[in-house]
């Protein structure tokens, strides 16, 4: 699922072992939404990502939907994480080893499925793949072609701030004086790229407190009904009608938690 725009396409070049994504900053400049997302090695320089505020409306819709069809997979991938390093007391345990597992996965291939990018527009795309958010993107929304995977999770924590912070882009830009997307997203990176990469003193959580937060959203998860994809959900609104029940579809749930 994603947003594409454009006439002349070709298949994405090859790309490299995508940023698996442990700390995300959120934010707003010149109009738009900022991102920049840091791996887990310290060492290593966050990805900078701004998105138009005026495209937001149809990125949100998107990743409302990828977030609920990756946590259909999401709960699986964490249980068999949780049972490699069951008796690792480090906290960081868990989520390196499901950074070593969405290493291995066949990114560029789940890229390919997408069909052909746009060569000259930018691409914006969100992919679901081995229960992750997968994110794409081209300049001038970065410098570079983006490619981050995110753990749901996350994500669903960060809602309420990128929500707030697409507000305040929206707010940034009726003040700004006019100016062309292409020049707010130069601005917008400049701003990113010249920015301390400082998280406020972020604790992490001791591995218990981390455990106890994902029960809590195991418990969550379990009762929410199964997400469907829009396709999936025509085939079954038309089978139900057809056979006079109700149509489940989309798989089985996770058969344990996490």
């Amino acid at each position: 699922m994603g947003k594409r725009t454009g006439v002349k396409k070709q298949r994405p070049s090859p790309a490299h072992v995508p940023l698996v994504v442990n700390s995300l900053e959120v934010g707003a400049a010149y109009g738009c939404l900022t991102l920049r997302s840091a791996g887990y090695d310290p060492a290593s320089r966050p990805q900078c990502l701004a998105i138009p505020h005026e495209t937001l409306p149809g990125v949100f819709d998107n990743l409302t939907q990828a977030l609920a069809h990756a946590e259909e997979d999401y709960w699986n991938e964490l249980r068999r994480a949780r049972a490699a390093t069951k008796d690792d007391p480090d906290p960081e345990a868990v989520p390196r080893s499901m950074e070593r597992v969405l290493k291995r996965q066949g990114w560029q291939g789940v890229l390919n499925h997408a069909g052909p990018l746009p060569t000259d527009s930018p691409t914006l795309l969100l992919l679901t793949h081995a229960g992750h958010v997968a994110l794409y993107a081209t300049p001038p929304l970065c410098r570079a072609a983006l490619f981050a995977v995110y753990d749901p999770l996350q994500l669903l924590r960060q809602l309420p701030a990128i929500q707030r912070a697409a507000a305040g882009a929206r707010e940034q830009h009726q003040r700004l004086p006019a100016a062309p997307v292409w020049q707010r997203l130069q601005w917008a990176l400049d701003y990113l790229e010249g920015s301390a990469w400082d998280l406020g003193g972020y604790v992490p959580p001791t591995r218990g407190q981390a455990v106890r937060s994902m029960d809590e959203q195991w418990t969550s998860f379990l009762a929410r009904a199964p997400y469907l994809l829009p396709e999936d959900r025509k085939q079954a609104s038309r089978q139900g009608a057809a056979g006079g029940g109700r149509a489940q579809g989309g798989g089985q749930r996770p058969t344990a938690g996490a």
